[in-house]
């Protein structure tokens, strides 16, 4: 997890994984444990991620750990050499149905 706000409750999930791992299931169950210590141990209230609009694989590790799409950044991003959209996803503790 990045920038963890204690006062806000929330935090920015962020991973990268070498392609020889991918396909394995590595990143979603790592993305699902970080989901359960951020709002079951940590008592945290939003957990967000962003990724560029063409990253398809983050895209439906996203989805697959329960969180929804909030927006686009378009051209907030600068990434190989060029200014790129970042899509932002988010899940919520009532998302989860915890209270």
């Amino acid at each position: 997890m990045l920038n963890l706000d204690d006062q806000n409750k929330t935090a920015e999930l962020s991973y990268v994984l070498n392609k020889k791992f991918e396909g394995n299931g590595y990143a979603t169950e790592a993305a699902m444990k970080l989901r359960e210590v951020f709002f079951f141990e940590l008592g945290g209230e939003r957990l967000y991620a962003r990724h560029t609009l063409d990253n398809i694989k983050s895209m439906n590790l996203m989805a697959r750990i329960g969180m929804k799409v909030e927006g686009t950044l378009r051209n907030s991003y600068y990434f190989h050499n060029r200014q790129v959209d970042l899509v932002i996803w988010s899940i919520v503790r009532s998302d989860l149905d915890i209270g």
